[in-house]
């Protein structure tokens, strides 16, 4: 299986030599001979990312490979890569030096086969701690990733339980259970069905809306675009806010796009598709990536709707990257995984 891993992941590094990676080729030649030397098998992965291909413009927090009964517990290969048991101890320690690098965090994590999702859960739970926003790239045996955040959803005394603040009904919820059997929307759904309804889940109101139990969708034009860019700069310019900040270089990168590509239609900043599971000490993470390859399938059924010719696939032998990063802002991933803090009930008080 090991050999079958290298062939596969080496036959796709020719085609980054002048991409912007995460990694580079040499390292990740490296790494691929770390899974070799510790005798890690990742579980297949059949849809996701080329690892070659960056889905995102943070910097690589760390490289974490998980297996059970090491040699050693925690075997530190650089300063942004390590070989560990997934216990909370060597998540900690991680944690306590990746602090220094980078927020919000972002990790590649390369699973052995035989750990649960429940070990997979427990050490990330660890290793993020309290911080908000945080990005997991699970390498598959095959080259590529499925990309999942994790959001630590924190209390606001402003925030109110309300339906309209769009965090309900802007939700895909999938659950599965320790049999392995599925909920969608609360319904009872056989596995190969889960793709049709992440893949309804991105078209349904995109051009108009057609079903209103999912995410609107919103048209950008330069002209709101810019008009937002200058009402940003001028309250930026009266007060110091990490928000603002956040939100001028979307726009910006959001004006480029619109620029060479055309208006871009967004969905709503509450769009995500949540997976709940049950059973987490009884299924394996192979039953995890199996879960990311039916999401990701119906994620590239729906960015294959909107991009035609040259088709969606056909961009990433052209390297076009451009065009690429226009369809991911209109159908971003929004596998999410969460901890809501943020509605906390508060006591009643009674006078006597």
């Amino acid at each position: 299986m090991i050999a079958k891993f290298i062939s596969s992941l080496i036959l796709i590094t020719g085609l980054s030599s002048v991409l912007s990676q995460s990694i580079s080729t040499k390292d990740f030649h490296y790494y691929v001979q770390v899974a070799h030397d510790f005798d890690i098998h990742p579980p297949e992965l059949t849809c996701g990312y080329p690892w070659w291909y960056d889905a995102d413009t943070l910097p690589v927090t760390g490289i974490i490979f998980l297996k059970e009964n090491l040699d050693n517990p925690i075997e530190k290969l650089n300063d942004t890569a390590w070989v560990v048991e997934p216990t909370e101890k060597n998540a900690k320690e991680i944690a306590a030096f990746s602090e220094l690098k980078s927020h919000p965090v972002k990790y590649m994590i390369v699973p052995d086969s035989n750990l649960t999702i429940g070990q997979i859960e427990y050490f990330y739970f660890s290793l993020i701690g309290k911080i908000e926003n945080a990005k997991f790239l699970y390498w598959g045996k095959n080259g590529n990733y499925a990309l999942q955040t994790y959001l630590h959803l924190q209390p606001r005394e402003e925030m109110q339980w309300v339906c309209g603040d769009g965090w309900i009904y802007d939700n895909l919820s999938i659950a599965v259970n320790s049999e392995f059997k599925f909920l969608v929307e609360g319904r009872l759904t056989l596995f190969d069905s889960v793709k049709n309804s992440v893949s309804h889940g991105y078209s349904a109101n995109f051009d108009h809306e057609t079903d209103p139990r999912q995410w609107e969708y919103k048209k950008l034009t330069a002209f709101w675009v810019q008009e937002k860019l200058e009402d940003y700069k001028k309250m930026l310019s009266h007060e110091t806010n990490l928000f603002l900040e956040n939100e001028i270089l979307l726009l910006e990168k959001q004006l480029v796009l619109i620029k060479r590509h055309g208006d871009l239609t967004i969905p709503s900043k509450h769009a995500k598709i949540s997976l709940d599971i049950y059973g987490k000490n009884t299924l394996s993470v192979s039953q995890l990536f199996s879960i990311f390859s039916e999401v990701n399938k119906g994620l590239l059924e729906a960015r294959s709707e909107i991009c035609l010719t040259p088709s969606y696939i056909e961009l990433y032998g052209l390297r076009h990257f451009s065009k690429l990063e226009f369809i991911h802002a209109q159908m971003p991933d929004l596998l999410i995984d969460y901890e809501d803090n943020r509605y906390i009930e508060k006591p009643k008080v009674i006078n006597l």
